[in-house]
């Protein structure tokens, strides 16, 4: 076989070979850009539902039936707590924690729906401090810490929440729970199975699930604020609403 002809022949397949590279590439490129695009499609669309949902959870009304059901439950089974609601009750209007703008009492869950991060809004969750005045949570760039509480002047939406069936001890033993954790970082990707770091909703979470009470309403991975204000075994007794 004359040489010339059998190089001129290896260079033309390495040419062909060479030239469905870029072609290859390009169709990954464009399977890729395609799952991106539906990727981001999927995103979009769960938002939107997300931020419907949370227009209905923050129009739902308190529902005053099973908050007079609850109270009365206190009353027979958790006397403490029931007598810290009536005291909280009896100096409304008169005290400087109503005039601040003070939600709830010892152990309660506090939720907002204001807080906003990628463009919607996933709110913001806490819990009341034993004496009212203060609440713990989980605040970006400053981690786990006290703040004030006037959350009905702090937000435009507010909700208080109180733990079906919960005895005064376990409201106790979760405030306690979450200020052990004061000065622990702040954290989006922190996880449900560690006690390190925290965003607002998983310290809250916690903090509850250490005294036997998961409030994560669908049980995912992670914990948001409507979770917990769908979980069953939570109750709304006072609303912005």
């Amino acid at each position: 076989m004359n040489k010339s002809f059998l190089l001129s022949s290896i260079v033309a397949l390495g040419l062909i070979s060479t030239s469905g590279v870029p072609m290859a590439y390009a169709q990954v490129d464009a399977q890729v850009n395609k799952a991106k695009i539906q990727i981001e499609q999927e995103m979009e669309k769960k938002q939107r539902e997300e931020r419907q949902e949370i227009i209905n959870l923050i129009n739902e009304p308190v529902d005053q039936e099973a908050v007079k059901k609850e109270i009365e439950w206190m009353k027979k089974n958790a006397p403490d707590k029931y007598n810290q609601i009536i005291s909280g009750q009896q100096k409304k209007g008169v005290s400087a924690l109503a005039s601040s703008g003070a939600l709830g009492t010892k152990g309660d869950i506090l939720i907002t729906y204001d807080s906003e991060s990628s463009g919607w809004n996933h709110g913001h969750a806490a819990i009341v401090r034993w004496d009212g005045e203060y609440i713990i949570e989980a605040w970006p760039g400053e981690g786990v810490r006290y703040y004030v509480n006037n959350w009905k002047t702090r937000w435009k939406t507010w909700k208080g929440l109180w733990v079906k069936g919960a005895m005064g001890e376990d409201y106790t033993s979760a405030q306690s729970y979450a200020r052990a954790q004061i000065g622990e970082p702040y954290s989006l990707t922190a996880t449900k199975n560690q006690s390190s770091k925290w965003y607002c909703s998983l310290l809250v979470w916690k903090a509850w699930e250490n005294r036997g009470f998961d409030l994560d309403d669908n049980g995912g991975i992670i914990v948001t604020p409507s979770d917990l204000d769908q979980d069953p075994e939570t109750i709304t007794y006072a609303s912005s609403n």
